[in-house]
């Protein structure tokens, strides 16, 4: 701590007074409680623990919180500049050409792998309509995406007077989609055989070539970060017709499209899998952010997100307090060819969503943010603008809120905040379009609130 603040925090005398213990919780977590008591007479608490019961992690976020706790500001002051070293004159460098810039590698490119299992069901390339089976594989980028396939018809027939003919048939595709949110559109391309089996034929059983190509619209429902319902229908036409004949008679011929649709379950077991992309010599993979620049560069936009959601001046500092703690935590963890604001933003949705489960939110609206409200050079009718639509945003629930503020005012694309809020992206997009009506229709009011107000003075 005393290299951090860059002197020694701690005096006998002192007005604050600082307790922290460690202990141990259920099977091997830990837990820390920092208790901050104040010369006015007021005291504060923090409770920290790991579930893994790593004691040096514990005790850095235990020395973080008591940092912060004595000097919540101390990361936004420059560290002072170190002295010159006396050392003596260095002989004359030998002058040499400039180095050739070397260009910085490609950024890697987003990878998913997924697998998908679904079942189907058919008419037209088989007699009447069938079930069957569909298990493939899925390489996706962020837009496009190329998936390999293989499905399997149940067996079908026709009966004819004196006998019947079963069929059965199993093809192989190549599916190229391009993908625009949760709505995908395919292209399909099929290659596989058609089996006819009777025992009153002459040639007992046949087998044919059959190939399609048509179109497939898929929506991409997501249940968690790595398991998603994949519903499709797909038309294709039939590009090798094949009849069932008994004598002169025709029994059945392919349509001249087969109709399909299904349900399919799509696991992701590899998330922004880069190593497809190859690095240049002596290119290193880029490193998490630290907690100071993090702290730096994001605490505005933590203070505005939190205060948008509602939070009230007097927990303001608690609960932004609480996000870097845990940001600390996590940082580890975090990818750094992602961008830092949605992560963290994220984190600062669950603490504000856990405080708000453990205390009953009052209907108030803060105005703890200096930085984010107008100057007092600004006009009436932006101050009044800013102040209604906050009053707006008040009236929605959690969670079309915490959608509409994520979306509308920090700039998120619906799949990073349906990430955050850990929801399916067709969910976000409803609440983000019921949000928009009911934002909408609360500013008419308050608008016509205040100028009723105006118009009686």
């Amino acid at each position: 701590m005393a290299a951090r603040l860059g002197r020694e925090p701690f005096e006998p005398a002192a007005a604050t007074v600082v307790r922290a213990r460690i202990d141990r919780g259920e099977g091997p977590a830990l837990e820390a409680q920092v208790e901050v008591e104040r010369a006015d007479g007021t005291t504060g608490r923090r409770r920290l623990d790991s579930p893994t019961g790593d004691c040096l992690e514990l005790a850095s976020a235990v020395e973080l919180a008591i940092t912060l706790a004595i000097e919540p500001l101390w990361l936004t002051k420059k560290p002072p500049p170190e002295p010159p070293l006396v050392t003596p004159a260095p002989a004359p460098a030998p002058v040499v050409p400039p180095p050739v810039p070397v260009p910085p590698p490609p950024p890697p490119t987003p990878l998913e792998l997924r697998v998908r299992l679904g079942v189907l069901g058919t008419a037209g390339g088989v007699p009447g309509f069938t079930g069957g089976l569909l298990v493939g594989g899925v390489i996706a980028w962020p837009r496009v995406g190329v998936a390999l396939e293989g499905r399997a018809h149940l067996p079908s027939g026709v009966d004819f007077g004196f006998g019947k003919a079963s069929t059965f048939s199993a093809l192989g595709s190549v599916v190229p989609c391009l993908r625009a949110g949760w709505f995908s559109g395919c292209a399909v391309v099929s290659v596989g055989a058609f089996q006819v089996e009777s025992a009153a034929a002459e040639v007992r059983r046949q087998t044919t070539v059959m190939a399609q190509a048509g179109a497939r619209a898929t929506a991409d429902v997501r249940l968690a970060q790595r398991f998603a319902l994949v519903p499709w229908l797909e038309a294709a036409v039939i590009l090798t017709r094949t009849s069932i004949v008994s004598g002169t008679s025709t029994l059945w011929v392919t349509w001249p499209v087969a109709l399909s649709g299904g349900l399919l379950v799509e696991v992701n077991f590899r998330h922004d899998f880069r190593g497809l992309v190859p690095r240049q010599v002596g290119s290193m993979s880029a490193a998490p952010p630290s907690l100071d620049a993090l702290y730096r560069a994001e605490l505005k936009s933590v203070y505005a997100f939190l205060w948008r959601l509602g939070a009230r001046e007097s927990e303001m500092e608690d609960l932004a307090h609480d996000v870097f703690v845990t940001a600390a935590r996590r940082l580890a963890s975090f990818d750094p060819s992602r961008p830092a604001r949605p992560w963290l933003l994220g984190i600062a949705f669950r603490v504000f969503s856990e405080a708000r489960r453990k205390v009953r939110p009052q209907d108030e609206v803060s105005d703890a943010l200096e930085d984010t409200s107008p100057g007092p050079d600004e006009s009436v009718a932006r101050r009044q603008a800013q102040r209604i639509l906050q009053q707006a945003l008040a009236t929605l629930p959690e969670e079309r809120r915490v959608a509409f503020v994520l979306h509308e005012l920090e700039g998120l694309s619906v799949n990073e905040v349906s990430e955050v809020m850990e929801c399916p992206a067709p969910t976000t997009y409803s609440r983000l379009k019921t949000a928009r009506d009911e934002v909408a229709a609360a500013v008419r009011r308050f608008q016509l609130a205040e100028a009723q107000r105006g118009g009686a003075r």
